[in-house]
């Protein structure tokens, strides 16, 4: 079964005597565990069906209890949903029902065994400061919460995978002054709720290199990812639409390198040098 947590979750001052050393945070199952975020082959009232999760060979029951999340395509309004049952010889996810939009086969989806639950009362999800050890975290989920999802300021290498955030009044991930934040294959959606002109999905604040990679990134309201304050961003093959008006924006010497695709906003020119506005408004650079 998976695990709700109601509290925030603080990891602070830890440091190693090697570079070998490492702390993980880990769901104990996940879906998927490599490669990218999948898209499922079709969907009912109560089930959600992909081949890749057969192929797995998990065994019956074996998502029970945890979430599925849809991050790009149709039902992205669902946030986590819990899972009822799992049919492992189709590969069918069975929920009780879709609280949003039922799927389909244009939906990508992760499947979270960990969630940290805001309950729309407590400030973050999980901080990391001051942590010059490198830490993973996979296959965990975050919603409800009132100011950011995942806040990671003045650390090391953060590797973040197969993650999921979902309703934050704020920005979801928000990265200050850390040298090496790392977001892959995660889904970031429907944040930045309070519509607040300086937040979005991701907020990157002095960060030395953001990398955002193969994320699902959609519905944050003014933009997806937000560059500011000198921030350096890399952020190739991420998709997801409805972020606002900016897939990426960057602002105040913030620069992003962008490899298509990208998340989207309502702006048809997303990697705009500086000629939608003022120059100084949009700095964002596509390589």
């Amino acid at each position: 079964a998976g695990t709700t947590l109601t509290e925030t979750c603080d990891l602070k001052n830890k440091h190693g005597l090697t570079n070998e050393a490492r702390i993980t945070i880990q769901s104990e199952k996940y879906f998927p565990t490599s490669g990218v975020i999948p898209t499922a082959d079709s969907a009912t009232a109560t089930t959600l069906r992909d081949a890749a999760l057969a192929s797995a060979v998990l065994g019956n029951d074996y998502f029970n209890g945890c979430w599925v999340f849809i991050v790009h395509g149709t039902g992205t309004d669902n946030g986590f949903v819990p899972i009822t049952d799992y049919v492992d010889t189709t590969g069918d996810v069975v929920v009780a029902s879709w609280p949003g939009t039922q799927p389909d086969n244009t939906s990508r989806y992760l499947i979270v065994g960990a969630l940290i639950d805001g309950g729309s009362a407590r400030n973050d999800g999980i901080n990391i400061v001051s942590c010059t050890v490198s830490t993973d975290l996979r296959g965990v989920g975050c919603k409800d919460v009132l100011r950011y999802s995942l806040s990671i300021a003045y650390s090391g290498i953060i590797n973040c995978n197969y993650d999921g955030v979902y309703n934050i009044y704020y920005s979801g991930v928000y990265c200050s002054r850390t040298i090496l934040p790392y977001l892959s294959y995660c889904g970031i959606v429907k944040c930045n709720t309070s519509d607040t002109s300086t937040h979005g999905g991701i907020k990157a604040v002095s960060a030395n290199q953001l990398h955002v990679r193969f994320c699902g990134i959609s519905d944050n309201n003014k933009r997806g990812i937000y560059v500011t304050e000198g921030s350096f961003a890399s952020t190739p093959y991420n998709f997801g639409d409805g972020n606002g008006t900016w897939g990426i924006y960057c602002e105040k010497s913030g620069q992003a390198a962008i490899v298509a695709p990208e998340c989207s906003g309502s702006s048809g020119n997303h990697s705009d040098p500086g000629t939608a506005g003022t120059a100084s408004a949009d700095q964002a650079s596509a390589y």
